[in-house]
């Protein structure tokens, strides 16, 4: 009933429109204008109600005046010795007060000038002291905090210590708190799948349990579960958020503990995370297990607790408030964008309506401005300097161009040996060839010179052959007598 498939993205998606904008920034101030008017008539009902009350008390204090006159005339002398020691004092510390300014007023006389010049604007100046605490980066709590051992506020704490980012990759870890919902997670996975976004869904255990329940009662079986594995199927992962919307700084070590297990045993069996911290829970790109405390405060109790369920404990650097009812999508999506740095951590929360559209929003600015937006666990692996997917991919193809670059190197290189073989093989035969023409140019030369010399004497060849007929005739001769014998 609640799973939805996921979309198919033929085109890219359209662009954010800025008269869209304009009508929600035009929507939101009127909204805002009706909550303050709405503000300002129950101050109004509120100081109608005291002045009854006020009038109320009066009567009941003229009524019981004449005990209070006795009371007061019982007491007049130890008002009049407190009143007496009050004024010493005063006296004495206005002394104080004196020397003080006397010491000082040669220092501050200088600055007199410029302090009554900037008087004028004392509330401009404080109201923007206000907004710079408000969107300025909170680098300097981050900082401070980040040396705790287990608190993470940004992707810098999550590498390991010494580890060195990729220089040129700007990366974000996008994480949602408060989840599952059945009508705005749907919407939220659609909005991260459109942009290519991953994100971190940090889970409420009691929220499951009343989708589950909600889901049996309809026939659709477990509708929370069954929303925690399509964002595992779609490439998100999932954090503990305890079993319950509250304080978590509140819990005993005991309660907290028991209730990160129930959460991290719904997570495991989604495929969220594994059900207990191995070895391997360190490792780039590895899931971890993830804790968000909730309200987003924590003590050694919380931290404690985090390390002996094996959770890591990490919160965010740049969160836009959203967690109220009342946020403009439009606002809090600049909001997030202009506070965006390489390894910040955004905190938005779900089972909001304007949470889609802030996503709407954002994701395409972050894009633009060349930011991946990743989980907890990939933000991990990318601030211990894991390339990112194209980078691994241009790796992979250029080790193929190498490898093949080398295979050709390779073959060619079998292909001149054999030639330079093919050749020594015909130098041999030539060279063969040779000493048989040579062999032969000499047989030749010896039959022709014998030839000559047959030719010079043929008075010597007819009396060798004249011997020779008269030896055989001998030797017929000799072997007739031994046979006669």
């Amino acid at each position: 009933m609640f799973k939805r498939p996921a979309p198919v993205v033929t085109a890219p998606p359209p662009e954010p429109d800025w008269r869209e904008a304009a009508a929600t920034l035009k929507s939101s101030a009127g909204q805002l204008w009706a909550a303050l008017a709405a503000l300002l008539t129950a101050l109004c009902g509120l100081v109608r109600a005291a002045g009854a009350a006020a009038a109320a008390s009066a009567s009941r204090a003229v009524a019981g005046s004449r005990g209070v006159a006795a009371a007061g005339a019982a007491l007049a002398p130890y008002w009049a010795a407190a009143r007496a020691q009050a004024a010493v004092a005063h006296a004495a510390a206005s002394a104080r007060a004196a020397a003080a300014g006397a010491a000082l007023a040669p220092h501050l006389a200088p600055l007199a000038p410029a302090l009554a010049a900037a008087a004028p604007h004392a509330p401009l100046a404080a109201a923007a002291a206000a907004a710079a605490a408000v969107l300025a980066p909170p680098f300097l709590l981050v900082r401070a905090v980040q040396a705790l051992s287990g608190v993470a506020f940004d992707c810098a704490a999550l590498a390991p210590r010494g580890a060195r980012r990729r220089r040129g990759r700007r990366f974000v870890a996008l994480t949602l708190d408060d989840g599952p919902d059945p009508h705005h997670t749907p919407a939220i996975l659609d909005a991260l799948d459109a942009h290519g976004a991953r994100a971190t869904m940090f889970v409420i255990g009691a929220h499951v349990e009343e989708l589950d329940r909600l889901g049996a009662a309809a026939g659709a079986g477990d509708a929370g579960r069954a929303l925690l594995k399509d964002a595992v199927a779609r490439g998100h992962e999932l954090g503990n958020h305890t079993w319950y919307d509250r304080a978590s700084w509140r819990l005993t070590r005991a309660r907290l503990k028991e209730e990160l297990g129930f959460v991290a045993n719904i997570i495991a069996a989604a495929g969220g995370a594994p059900a207990s911290a191995g070895a391997d829970a360190d490792a780039d790109g590895a899931p971890r297990r993830w804790f968000r405390p909730g309200r987003g405060f924590f003590n050694a109790t919380t931290r404690q607790a985090a390390r002996e369920t094996g959770h890591t404990l990490v919160l965010g650097s740049v969160w836009p408030w959203d967690a109220w009812g009342f946020v403009c999508p439009v606002l809090a999506a600049l909001f997030c964008w202009f506070k965006a740095y390489p390894g910040a951590i955004i905190v938005l929360h779900d089972r909001r309506s304007h949470t889609p559209k802030t996503l709407r929003w954002l994701l395409p600015m972050l894009k633009r401005s060349g930011y991946e937006v990743l989980t907890l666990s990939e933000a991990a692996a990318a601030a211990a300097g894991a390339p990112s997917p194209a980078e691994a991919a241009r790796s992979a193809n250029q080790r193929l161009l190498d490898d093949s670059d080398r295979a050709i190197a390779e073959a060619a290189a079998a292909e001149a040996e054999a030639a330079a073989a093919e050749a020594e093989a015909a130098a041999e035969e030539a060279e063969a060839a040779a000493d048989a023409a040579g062999e032969a140019d000499a047989a030749a030369e010896a039959e022709a010179e014998a030839a000559r010399q047959a030719a010079a004497s043929p008075t010597l060849s007819e009396g060798r052959k004249k011997a020779a007929k008269l030896f055989k005739g001998l030797a017929f001769n000799r072997s007739a007598r031994k046979s006669a014998a």
